[in-house]
């Protein structure tokens, strides 16, 4: 019943029930954001985004270039973080959402396009 209304839910109106159901992970892969693991991936990712906030303005302005397994490296962390943000649960309204379909429709509305904009080695295409 609370998987076909899954569509039209009212997350301000929502029973003990739902809450429950959407909090509860749809499959294995589901990440609880707050947990370890994610949050370990987390400072992965910014750690790379770090590292091309430096080398990536140090390439274009003076040519100093790392070696092309580095790029290799930041653009497989970046596909890689792409998958890790389609399987991680989020809040809303301080409600855990876990369910897969939420998950996939959140992350397409929200930072998908950015993220692969970002991550598509375009210097290769």
């Amino acid at each position: 019943e609370i998987r076909e209304k899954m569509d039209v839910l009212d997350f301000d109106d929502l029973s003990a029930e739902q809450i429950k159901w959407l909090s509860t992970p749809s499959d294995r892969w589901v990440l609880h954001p707050n947990h370890a693991r994610c949050l370990i991936w987390q400072c992965v990712a910014l750690l790379a985004i770090l590292a091309e906030c430096v080398f990536l303005p140090m390439d274009l302005s003076f040519n100093i270039k790392l070696p092309e397994a580095w790029y290799v490296f930041f653009t497989f962390v970046f596909v890689i973080d792409i998958g890790v943000n389609f399987n991680t649960g989020y809040f809303r309204n301080g409600l855990l959402i876990m369910h897969r379909k939420l998950l996939t429709r959140q992350y397409c509305r929200s930072w998908l396009v950015i993220d692969v904009v970002a991550t598509v080695p375009w210097e290769l295409v």
